[in-house]
């Protein structure tokens, strides 16, 4: 479990009028891990701080703390200051959510401390001694004011703390060099959306859980209107939301406690919606900051992705700087995404290109740990061509949004369509790594409850998880519906059995190579007449090897649940092999064409309720193709699957 690191762990730097600074460090730093600088406006010259009162905080024009900090080798890195005010969380234990019961208590309000500060964090990545300044920019340069002065000490660190960067566009790595390997969900906002109060106790129970179960990724939102909003209209457009800024805090210092790293969305277009809603009001007009309704500076939403309105691009960039500045440093952050389902805001493509582009440009200029940026489209984005080729060629990887209704549909299987949807971006983008970042089945289906209750210890979940470490992305399915992953979604549901998946998978992903290493490619067998195993794999011509997954075909989800004769209900809710539909070939062979090469193979099996190797033989492949005797021990298990490795040993025949 990794430490709370900067929220607890500050240095004070102080500065004294215009005089020479030089301020010693009042703690040791770390390598790897952030540390805080803190200015003291009290030491300050009186007027100097009147005139930093005087201006917007959040606007880089009028105002920006900058510091510097110069390494043992000598090397200068530059890292913007940000303004803060500190909250007193209030939550009443007595209290419980109506709709979320196992929370320990609900959150019920955030008091101002009416304490104001302008800090620094930044990340020393080698040990040694550091020196460090800071000045106030005030209006553009008009004014410059010393800040502070000093010198750290920087101790050896482990580089599994540090901040896992995209490596050769391939898969996340750590500052030593390994890999990281994402495994988890979306956990975007409090599912009670019309909350305006969101409970912090909601994401420690979330981050802990997952935690504990192996899962060490999860994507968040940081503008739903309904609750966590930091561009939510305060008293004057381009101000950030200080109460939402400080709950952000306490988010991103849970996710360093459980070693969660996260994939932040900027922007959503839920806020830029024009309907009506329930209320009466329109997000558009009542709710969002960027609204000329409201002061702002566009007049619609399409306004807000021209590039050529200089008022709306100077706000987006403060913003989107602000992040950076005040959690860009934190280890949990592992990526920045632009915005959530683009296209729902607008169809203009020449706007959408440029202004994906534009943001791309500033993030990459302004992060001076260079996180890996990306943005998502919704249903279709598998049409991999115009605008959406174009953006997705600019970004560190693509993050498709891709629901499947296998309820309601009998002839939907999601593992196929996944597999097609990131198969169409491999081909026209394949040097560009993807990931499916929002998913789930029954998405669409009026009857979610009824399907989720009755797959009570998650097969269909399992399965999808499976299969999806071999489609070719840089990490497995991350699904949209997080609510079923801790506890009961309605009523009599039986407790989750989601996150207990974890742990197999976590196991297993280590054994096999990065999700995202080039060479890799995706492939399918889909099941014969006389075969009823289906196989998801990945095959390396090159390394000639390969790594997948099977499972006996009657137990696909949408052949279990049939909306008239329920035929296999009794087997989803219980996994018992006395009601399991019967297997029609008995002889469980899995036949693979297309290997690299002829010759023999190392063969092994691994169990998915474990992620351990059970079995090991050695086959020999003739004519390139090769006949796998899948074990009955694991096929007759509770899934009825197994994942397998194929590795070359010999020069055989070619």
């Amino acid at each position: 479990m990794q430490r709370n690191h900067w929220l607890a762990r500050k240095i004070t730097a102080f500065a004294i009028g215009m005089l020479p600074l030089l301020a010693s460090a009042q703690d040791g730093a770390e390598q790897y891990l952030p540390y805080e600088l803190s200015i003291d406006l009290n030491k300050i010259a009186p007027e100097d701080t009147v005139l930093i009162g005087t201006v917007n905080p959040f606007d880089k024009a009028q105002v920006q703390l900058r510091a510097q900090f110069i390494s043992p080798a000598g090397d200068t890195v530059a890292v913007n200051g940000f303004y803060s005010e500190d909250f007193a969380l209030l939550q009443d234990s007595t209290r419980h959510h109506e709709h979320w019961p196992y929370l320990p208590h609900e959150y019920v309000g955030a008091q101002n401390k009416n304490v104001r500060a302008w800090n620094v964090r930044f990340v020393p990545e080698m040990p040694g001694t550091w020196r460090y300044s800071a000045e106030f920019v005030v209006n553009a340069g008009e004014r410059i004011i010393p800040a502070a002065a000093g010198q750290l000490e920087c101790s050896a660190g482990n580089p599994r703390n540090g901040i896992a960067r995209l490596s050769n566009r391939q898969y996340f790595t750590f500052p030593g060099g390994e890999p990281f390997l994402p495994l988890g969900i979306n956990v975007a906002v409090h599912p009670e959306w019309s909350a305006e109060k969101p409970i912090l106790t909601f994401y420690e129970l979330y981050f802990k859980r997952m935690s504990e179960n192996g899962g060490n990724f999860a994507r968040i939102w940081v503008d739903f209107y309904e609750c966590l909003y930091l561009f939510r209209h305060a008293e004057a457009p381009g101000r950030i939301a200080m109460p939402d800024a400080d709950y952000i805090d306490h988010i991103v210092s849970i996710a360093e406690r459980y070693g969660i790293k996260l994939q932040v969305c900027l922007f959503a277009a839920n806020n830029f919606e024009n309907p009506a809603n329930e209320t009466g009001l329109t997000v558009w007009n009542d709710k969002n900051t960027f609204s000329d309704r409201l002061g702002g500076p566009c007049r619609d939403p399409r306004d807000f992705f021209d590039t050529a309105n200089a008022g709306a691009m100077a706000m987006q960039k403060n913003f989107i700087g602000y992040i950076i500045d005040r959690w860009g440093s934190s280890p949990s952050v592992l990526s920045w995404e632009l915005i959530n389902e683009a296209e729902g805001v607008t169809n203009d493509s020449a706007l959408m290109v440029s202004w994906h582009r534009e943001m791309y440009r500033y993030i990459k200029s302004c992060d001076v740990y260079q996180h890996a940026v990306t943005s998502s489209f919704m249903a279709g984005a598998d049409r991999c061509a115009g605008a959406i080729k174009t953006i997705f060629s600019a970004m560190d990887y693509a993050s498709l949004h891709r629901y499947v209704d296998q309820c309601g549909y009998r002839s939907q299987n999601s593992k196929d369509i996944w597999y097609a949807c990131t198969a169409s971006y491999r081909r026209e983008l394949p040097d560009v790594p993807v990931c499916l970042g929002e998913t789930g089945s029954f998405a669409s289906n009026p009857n979610v409850c009824v399907c989720v209750l009755t797959d009570s210890l998650a097969l269909n979940y399992h399965s999808e998880l499976w299969a999806s470490l071999f489609y070719g992305g840089i990490m497995p399915i991350s699904y949209w519906n997080w609510y079923i992953f801790i506890q009961r979604e309605i009523p009599g549901m039986p407790a989750s059995n989601y996150l207990k998946q974890f742990p197999a998978v976590k196991t297993f992903m280590q054994t096999m190579p990065p999700m995202g290493t080039k060479g890799y490619v995706p492939n399918m067998i889909q099941p014969a007449e006389k075969n009823q195993l289906r196989a998801y794999y990945m095959q390396n011509r090159s390394e000639r090897e390969l790594w997948g997954w099977v499972q006996d075909e009657h137990l696909q989800i949408n052949k279990l649940i049939v909306p008239v004769k329920n035929t296999g209900h009794a087997y989803l809710s219980a996994l018992d092999s006395a009601v399991r539909p019967p297997r029609t070939d008995e002889r469980n062979i899995l036949k693979i064409k297309g290997l690299p090469v002829s010759g023999k193979y190392r063969i092994c099996w691994y169990s998915t309720e474990t992620g351990l190797l059970v079995a090991e033989e050695q086959r020999r492949a003739i004519l390139r193709r090769i006949a796998l005797a899948v074990p009955d021990a694991l096929l007759n298990g509770r899934y009825g699957d197994a994942a397998f490795s194929l590795i070359y040993t010999d020069a055989g025949s070619k």
